[in-house]
């Protein structure tokens, strides 16, 4: 396999790495840049294939790893340093489709604002002229809009389909989603706070008129 066929195979493809059975990483591969979706922190970092003499070398972190052979949807390395073998398994099924998180959203826990006959007291919102909306979020091709009661926020994203992760370029922030099913989608959303990875597990969206 030359250099252009792997690096063919590779960008803008998902894999799974592993090394063992219990030691896995959910990746995607741009053209210059691997993008992880662990759940334990971001990562988003430089790669490259390195044609060595008649070898091609995965360079990833530091470290190279010699390509050895593909099987089936499977890119089989060698870690240069300790000859542990390392697989990235492609990913060639969507967990998701995006045109099913068109639409708005809104969480299990702020249904009550719809509640016409007693519904919660409005949050103070400190502007010049009384103002309310229902907290909700809207998604559409380019944007995920987060209304709050007082306030929105427009946000550019990007969806791994293979793995079904929303990422909120705007406020770095991943939704996992868990599965959708009946016009909810079920999630768990992973934020950075200040120098800190925040949680927040088993979040119900649910389909509204808006």
């Amino acid at each position: 396999m030359s250099k252009e066929e792997l690096d063919k195979e590779i960008i803008g493809n998902s894999f799974i790495i592993s090394s063992n059975p219990n030691d896995s990483m959910e990746v995607e591969f741009e053209k210059e840049k691997i993008k992880s979706y662990s759940w334990n922190y971001f990562i988003y970092e430089n790669w490259e294939i390195i044609k060595q003499n008649d070898s091609l070398v995965f360079h990833l972190s530091g470290n190279d790893f010699l390509f050895k052979k593909k099987e089936k949807n499977i890119l089989i390395f060698e870690d240069i340093k300790n000859g542990k073998e390392i697989h990235l398994n492609k990913i060639t099924s969507n967990k998701i489709n995006k045109n099913e998180l068109i639409g708005n959203w809104i969480a299990e826990e702020d249904l009550c604002y719809l509640d016409t006959i007693n519904p919660p007291p409005p949050a103070p919102c400190n502007l010049i002229e009384d103002y309310f909306q229902i907290p909700h979020v809207e998604i559409n091709n380019n944007q995920i809009i987060i209304l709050t009661p007082c306030d929105l926020s427009e946000n550019r994203y990007s969806i791994n389909e293979k793995f079904g992760v929303i990422t909120i370029t705007d406020k770095n922030e991943e939704w996992k989603i868990k599965k959708i099913i009946n016009d909810t989608i079920i999630l768990d959303k992973k934020y950075k706070e200040k120098n800190s990875i925040k949680y927040k597990e088993n979040i119900k969206l649910i389909k509204y008129g808006g």
